[in-house]
């Protein structure tokens, strides 16, 4: 994989670590915009 920006990483522990489903639906959010936007 590309070495990602911070906030895409962020997003990713996120992900992995959030108990929280709202936190966790923005967290995936952010990783698929910056899938479609960079690669």
């Amino acid at each position: 994989m590309a070495k990602s920006c911070k906030p895409v990483s962020k997003a990713g522990k996120t992900l992995a670590t959030s108990k929280s489903s709202s936190a966790k639906s923005k967290a995936s959010q952010t990783l698929n915009n910056h899938k479609s936007t960079k690669h």
